[in-house]
């Protein structure tokens, strides 16, 4: 299409084109590139103008001669008779700033400025005010400014206008004045979508400048209103926000329920009133106005789950939109990761709810958290201090229930045992060269660590010679590892010289950072070397308060203790007063000794008839006994003599009597108990003591004394009942005793 049907299209397209342009009957000739135009001392040339011609103050024309920039390093441009300010741009490096012009015999000067063109669209004004959108069928103004005015004051221009298509629309001979215009047209004809607009020079009025402005952009579209909501679903008395937009600013709405009952919908706004702000109902629906960019934003919660349909509808123009929304129930939901817990391990609640501003979380009546994140928090429970018991977790979503009377939105409930760690000793007495059993549980922990520590402290001779803490000859560790159901059971031996009294059992777990304290370390030994002092002068309780520094009581440390005690004692062996027996009746022999459980005591009759010797087993609480027939014994005076055939004993005597024999005075004699004697026990007593002191002994160890008290721990009752490895032990010990006894007799002799 030729330049006339682009122009004719383009009075097609504008039905409407207002040029508000005040000429003053002044007409538009502008300046022809065939006349040009003379620059006079400190005249201004647009760069792009094609007929120029200079001039001296005085006017006489320089025909022919140089154009010098003024700044140093500047282009010195040669001409001659007419000069084409866009073929200099080009070819000679002409830019804006200032030039002197000079003859070229020197004679003649004259100083000029060449400026940059300006085409400038200032504003795009529709209904009054600037705006990038148009309704179609609605007028759109363009106010511009350009330096067209340098050439002359009356001149003209041409509107571009490029369609969403592509298509450029000329707009032409667009008068200015000053350089200036206000330009409306109608948009009746025109396609809806994105246009670009930009001014360009007319040559023909503006001495050959032919040069285009930048462009902007506006729209064209069709009179609307649209409603979106920010979510598909929502919980009730959960807001809700509804986007609502319009094709231009300050355009009158409404919003009403059109699907769901319009009870249910709450429409709100946020105002602020006396020094805060608050929420306030604006009913049912709402009739508002959208602000200058055409948008308003309307919050909106449902009391009642169901399908709702909010239309908005342009009140101007009578046209409308919908959107729908779920509501949903509401729901609140906590959890923890398992079901059982020992005190002090941290239990880790988590929870959340679709509706509400913040929950509460409590353990029973107890307040954990406040404030939490409805869309999903997470907090600890520490809960070191708390009693072995059930305790229900419990949420609170407020405003949707109150936690000081209304019962939860959501509950868990667990069972929190003792202890994360616990351990236990089978005695709490020991003899030397006995052994004693550590059993307990850890659950969830790696390894357990055993400490044990001499009555001395860090000096002196501990349990064990072989797992003795470095220079600490006191103290012992040994590590075992608890099974899958967190158990752990370990044996400690005690050494035959191992001082005596009350040692300390520390045991303890690393917890689950698996270190000790804030060392960093799982070496516990080595965490307890790291000290400036040396263990081996320390006493039980500075080392157990080294030992809490460094595990249980250090900042943010999840380490286990728990301490045990047991007295390590001598070896000793305890008979009790034994009455006179009736010829016939048995004998029964009691006592006790801190031997270990199922130790042998050699048990010897011997008088005026040697009673075949037995063996008496230890019970758990360390006490023995047995009973010999009297069928085949004489009356008199027996020895009974109680060995654990290590070289500790003891000895009682015992009157066998008939019913005619008259009574006699008790003898029993006691035998050195508490020291070690390398030798055999002698056949006979040592030393005497009273029926009374010997009773207060047994009151004092709690054995048994009782002669009605049937032994379950004789040799025969161990052979019948256990044929296995007990028997031939049995049978051992047994030999051991007829040894004994051959040997007492032979002394006796």
């Amino acid at each position: 299409m030729g330049k006339k049907g682009i122009i004719s299209a383009s009075m097609v397209v504008f039905a409407v084109l207002i040029s508000l342009v005040v000429l003053s009957g002044v007409a538009n000739a502008g300046v022809s590139p065939d006349v040009g135009r003379s620059i006079g001392d400190n005249g201004v040339a647009i760069i792009g103008e094609t007929n120029l011609h200079f001039v001296n103050a005085s006017g006489v024309p320089i025909p022919k001669g140089t154009i010098e920039a003024t700044w140093e390093g500047g282009p010195i441009i040669p001409f001659e008779g007419r000069f084409d300010s866009r073929y200099a741009q080009q070819y000679e490096g002409l830019v804006a700033g200032g030039y002197r012009v000079r003859s070229e015999d020197g004679a003649l000067t004259t100083n000029i400025t060449f400026s940059s063109p300006t085409l400038t669209i200032n504003k795009i004004i529709v209904r009054g005010r600037e705006y990038t959108k148009v309704v179609k069928g609605e007028n759109i103004t363009f106010v511009i400014s350009t330096n067209l005015w340098i050439i002359n004051s009356s001149t003209n221009i041409s509107f571009k206008l490029v369609n969403p298509r592509g298509v450029p629309i000329l707009i032409e001979n667009v008068p200015l004045v000053n350089g200036t215009n206000r330009t409306t047209i109608n948009t009746a004809q025109l396609d809806t979508g994105e246009y670009k607009i930009s001014i360009k020079s007319d040559p023909a009025t503006n001495n050959g400048l032919d040069t285009e402005g930048a462009s902007k952009t506006f729209s064209v579209e069709k009179r609307s209103i649209t409603i979106e909501a920010d979510v598909e679903k929502q919980a009730v008395n959960k807001d809700v926000i509804f986007n609502i937009s319009t094709t231009y600013g300050f355009t009158n709405f409404s919003l009403n329920v059109t699907r769901g009952a319009e009870a249910n919908v709450e429409f709100a706004e946020f105002v602020y009133e006396q020094g805060a702000i608050k929420r306030k109902s604006l009913g049912h629906h709402i009739a508002g106005r959208t602000d200058e960019d055409g948008n308003y934003r309307a919050i909106a919660y449902f009391t009642e789950p169901g399908i709702y349909e909010i239309s908005a509808t342009d009140t101007d123009a009578d046209i409308e939109s919908a959107e729908t929304v779920e509501i949903e129930e509401f729901r609140a939901t906590v959890s923890v990761d398992k079901t059982k817990y020992y005190v002090g391990e941290p239990v880790i609640i988590n929870g959340s709810a679709n509706s509400g501003d913040n929950i509460t979380v409590k353990v029973d009546d107890e307040v954990i958290k406040t404030d939490a994140e409805v869309e999903g928090f997470n907090c600890t429970w520490r809960t070191a201090g708390y009693q072995p018991d059930s305790y229900e977790i419990g949420i609170w979503v407020l405003p949707h229930s109150n936690p000081d009377s209304d019962p939860p939105d959501a509950s868990v409930t667990v069972l929190l045992m003792q202890g994360g760690l616990s351990a236990t000793l089978n005695k709490k007495v020991v003899a030397l060269g006995d052994e004693f059993e550590i059993k307990g549980d850890a659950p969830g922990g790696g390894r357990v660590d055993i400490l044990t520590i001499s009555p001395k402290g860090g000096s002196g001779h501990g349990l064990s010679s072989v797992d003795t803490v470095s220079r600490a000859p006191g103290l012992t560790h040994s590590i075992c590892s608890p099974d899958s159901d967190g158990g752990f059971k370990d044996k400690i031996r005690v050494d035959d010289d191992a001082d005596t009294g009350t040692y300390l059992i520390a045991v303890l777990s690393y917890g689950r950072d698996g270190v000790w304290g804030t060392s960093g370390s799982k070496n516990l030994t080595a965490v307890l070397s790291n000290y400036s002092g040396s263990l081996a002068v320390k006493t039980q309780e500075q080392i157990i308060a080294i030992l809490k520094d460094r595990t249980i009581n250090a900042a943010g440390s999840d380490d286990l203790l728990c301490i045990n005690a047991i007295k390590v004692e001598n070896p000793e062996v305890r008979l009790n007063d034994i009455e006179d027996v009736l010829l016939g009746d048995n004998i029964v022999v009691s006592g006790y000794t801190n031997r270990a459980e199922g130790s042998t005591i050699v048990i010897t009759v011997e008088g005026p008839v040697e009673l075949k010797p037995k063996l008496a087993f230890v019970e758990k609480d360390g006490t023995f006994n047995v009973s010999f027939s009297t069928v085949s014994a004489r009356p008199g005076e027996y020895t009974v003599t109680a060995s654990d055939g290590k070289g500790y004993y003891d000895t009682k005597t015992v009157n066998i009597i008939t019913a005619t024999t008259p009574p006699l005075s008790i003898k029993n004699s006691s035998g050195n108990s508490s020291t070690h004697s390398p030798a055999l026990a002698p056949a006979t007593a040592t030393a005497t003591a009273t029926s009374s002191q010997s009773q207060e002994a047994v009151k004092e160890d709690g054995a048994s004394a009782d002669p009605a008290l049937s032994s379950r721990t004789q040799v025969e009752a161990k052979v019948e009942a256990q044929p296995g490895f007990e028997l031939i032990f049995a049978f051992a010990a047994l030999g051991l005793a007829m040894v004994v006894w051959s040997r007492l007799k032979k002394r006796k002799k």
